[in-house]
């Protein structure tokens, strides 16, 4: 009786499984990684008309329809190949990316702004004010998005500020 007594002390003690999550280990890598992507993307835009190697409306229909760096008849001038007009998409995408940028900050912005404000309201007045705004929440988040953004392109147009 007293060596089965022994033999379970010599047992080293259990230990419970540790859950591993990707990117929440000890070096953070996935989150060191998106910081980087994230940065060099905001870098780009900012440079664009730096870095990128032409104009984004110049057209060369003696260049259309290139296809990317890496694929038989490919230009090495254009990376990313041309499109129909032989506007360089690599140009095209930087521009983009700008006009990207700016429409994200300045809607997330205007949307902190108006929810901060609405939120404010209905904490300080806790009466039928915050039932009216909560219940305009409610609406607005039974509704899918896209839908509502389709209605109001349809109705506004597609300017930038409509997009906003």
């Amino acid at each position: 009786m007293t060596e089965i007594a022994d033999a379970k002390l010599m047992l080293p003690p259990r230990r419970l499984p540790r859950l591993k999550l990707p990117g929440l280990g000890r070096s953070n890598m996935l989150v060191t990684a998106a910081a980087f992507l994230g940065l060099l993307l905001i870098g780009l835009a900012i440079l664009a008309p730096l870095v990128s190697p032409f104009e984004p409306d110049q057209q060369r229909l003696l260049t259309r329809l290139k296809p990317p760096v890496g694929i038989a008849g490919a230009s090495p001038l254009h990376w990313l190949g041309t499109d129909q007009l032989g506007r360089d998409l690599l140009s095209r995408c930087l521009y983009g990316l700008r006009l990207t940028l700016a429409l994200s900050l300045f809607g997330t912005m205007l949307g902190l702004a108006i929810g901060t404000a609405l939120g404010l309201v209905a904490g300080l007045l806790r009466s039928w004010v915050d039932a009216l705004i909560m219940g305009l929440v409610d609406i607005m988040m039974s509704l899918p998005f896209t839908l509502v953004a389709l209605f109001v392109v349809a109705l506004a147009g597609t300017d930038v500020t409509v997009l906003i």
